[in-house]
């Protein structure tokens, strides 16, 4: 539908590049990693070869296009590609909202998990803290359960680095 719209009614790309990007995070949820690959990576083509002169939420949802196909890299075990690709999409997050801006997190999880299955635990535990920090500003997020479940990761990359007595302390953290 969003080819017709595109191509015989010179709708906007956009429309396109939405529903491929919409059609692989489907994939993701069902856990069809390949299939949301291919449609990310469609997604991404389309949306990386518009101009400069395209709106910031363009390169906003560039972004979110990009930690997705990483995610799908990192499940499908490519866990370089992942790496990369959620480099450039930290780069992109920072340049326009910032260091400290919250959306950050998301990225810096997949670093994270990507180092972790690499056993780089210590650079795994540095974006964890990165993390951290980040959801530590907003006062209602220190009894979250976003913060359990990263204490939880951070106490598994604690064991898997053999600092026992870290682990635990973020095990307790969790709890």
């Amino acid at each position: 539908y969003a080819k017709i719209l595109c191509n015989t009614f010179n709708k906007d790309i956009a429309y396109l590049i939405k529903a491929y990007a919409q059609l692989g995070t489907s994939y993701m949820d069902i856990e069809y990693y390949e299939q949301a690959q291919e449609h990310l990576l469609n997604a991404f083509k389309l949306n990386d070869n518009l101009t400069e002169e395209n709106s910031i939420n363009m390169k906003e949802y560039q972004i979110q296009i990009l930690i997705n196909l990483s995610r799908c890299y990192l499940e499908n075990d490519k866990i370089n590609p992942a790496l990369q690709i959620s480099e450039r999409s930290l780069k992109m997050n920072q340049s326009i909202f910032g260091k400290d801006h919250i959306s950050n997190c998301n990225i810096y999880s997949v670093i994270a998990k990507a180092n972790s299955k690499l056993g780089n635990y210590s650079v795994a535990i540095e974006y964890l803290k990165e993390i951290h920090a980040l959801f530590s500003m907003n006062p209602e997020n220190k009894q979250s359960e976003m913060m359990a479940r990263l204490y939880m990761e951070m106490a598994d990359n604690y064991d898997k680095w053999n600092m026992i007595n870290d682990s635990i302390d973020y095990y307790s953290k969790a709890y």
